[in-house]
């Protein structure tokens, strides 16, 4: 069993300018670790929206670039190579902490401040508020496909598909 199996994965988001990259992409850097090790592996995205993969990424350094891969062809690869459960249980388990904001760090790296929080949302500012008028369930039928969406106080059940609603941080 890999590393990533036993306690899944955690993907930091930091400012690209953390790191010294020969592409920032739009500017967000994602930091993967697994078992709470720092990997030296991160991400960016582009605004192709093409991933470039960089090694040995650290604090104030330059990284190396790895690759530039569609999402397209990283799905691809995975079926080919018959990863799709795999990665499916990753995904459930895996958290994204935003360490992209004004939070201050200790010396180990550490978050100092209340906005440097998992949230399993990239830009979650907290819970989205639904309108009262706007809760219930709703009904619909286009072309010969029924479908049923039930709106809570901050979620949505669409086809029983569960959808948590965030303010974005800007």
């Amino acid at each position: 069993m890999g590393p990533g199996r036993q306690a899944g994965l955690v993907v930091n988001l930091y400012p690209t300018d953390r790191y010294r990259l020969s592409d920032n992409g739009q500017g967000m850097a994602y930091e993967v670790t697994a078992n709470g090790q720092v990997t030296g592996l991160i991400y960016t995205i582009d605004r192709d929206d093409d991933v470039m993969i960089y090694q040995n990424a650290k604090n104030g350094q330059a990284a190396k670039k790895l690759a530039t891969v569609t999402k397209s062809a990283m799905a691809d690869y995975i079926n080919q190579h018959g990863q799709g459960d795999l990665v499916n249980q990753l995904a459930k388990s895996a958290q994204v902490v935003d360490k992209s904001g004004a939070a201050s760090s200790d010396s180990n790296g550490s978050a100092t401040n209340q906005h440097d929080r998992v949230t399993g949302k990239y830009g979650n500012k907290g819970p989205f508020d639904v309108p009262g008028d706007m809760r219930g369930t709703w009904y619909s039928a286009d072309y010969d496909d029924n479908s049923t969406m039930t709106i809570s106080d901050h979620r949505m059940i669409i086809d029983g598909d569960t959808v948590s609603l965030y303010h974005q941080d800007p």
